[in-house]
């Protein structure tokens, strides 16, 4: 089975943009402690999607309520990043590589819609994409899977024959429980310390050599 679908992580993985996330993330924390909830599992070393889900499941708080004040807590610093956001060098010249040789590209970001179409347009890179999958179009976040099971449901392509691209052990995460090959990007999230079975099938230093990874992805996949 050959493969026909790349998908990206954008922040960290396609483009550098310094996202105040501490900075959101207390004052998402400051506004559930508002309603009342104090716990001490409500930390700020906790991704996003597993606040959420603790939040829903042992207070009973509605997704959707949740997801609405998540956003609105973070939305206001990623638009700022996204507007000061500087695109990795070599970005163009592998996502045109990719469009050549035939492939269907996405984007799959836990960051809101906005900041990500402010990143598209400012680098021209819109016409690469084929499909964008943000946090405004699912109920769940990476770590989960839904976000990429979301973006090869509209590629119209499986699992196996899609790569995710991405920069942290939530996109690792996320990848391998979605059943896709996955590609981490080398960076201060230390990816090797994952175990066994959601370790990403490569490591790169950088995207120069994802052409390269894919390659033998295509190879092994016979």
């Amino acid at each position: 089975m050959t493969l026909r679908s790349v998908v990206f992580d954008l922040d960290g993985t396609l483009t550098h943009f310094n996202i105040k996330t501490r900075d959101a993330k207390i004052a998402f924390l400051r506004r559930i402690r508002e309603m009342g909830i104090n716990s001490r599992l409500l930390t700020l070393d906790r991704p996003v999607e597993i606040l959420l889900r603790y939040l829903e499941k042992s207070h009973g708080l509605d997704r959707d309520f949740l997801l609405k004040i998540a956003d609105e807590c973070f939305s206001p610093y990623e638009v700022e990043a996204a507007e000061r956001a500087e695109l990795k060098p070599e970005a163009r010249a592998i996502l045109g590589k990719l469009k050549t040789l035939g492939y269907k590209l996405g984007i799959a970001s836990n960051n809101c819609r906005e900041c990500i179409e402010i990143v598209l347009r400012k680098f021209e890179l819109v016409d690469f994409f084929n499909e964008v999958v943000t946090r405004n179009d699912v109920k769940r976040l990476k770590p989960h899977e839904e976000m990429l099971f979301e973006v090869m449901r509209r590629l119209k392509v499986k699992p196996w024959e899609t790569v995710y691209v991405g920069d942290s052990i939530a996109d690792v995460v996320a990848g391998k429980r979605a059943g896709t090959f996955v590609v981490a990007i080398e960076n201060k999230q230390n990816v090797t310390r994952l175990p066994a079975k959601i370790y990403p099938d490569f490591i790169i230093e950088n995207l120069n050599e994802l052409i390269g990874v894919i390659k033998l992805l295509e190879e092994r996949s016979f």
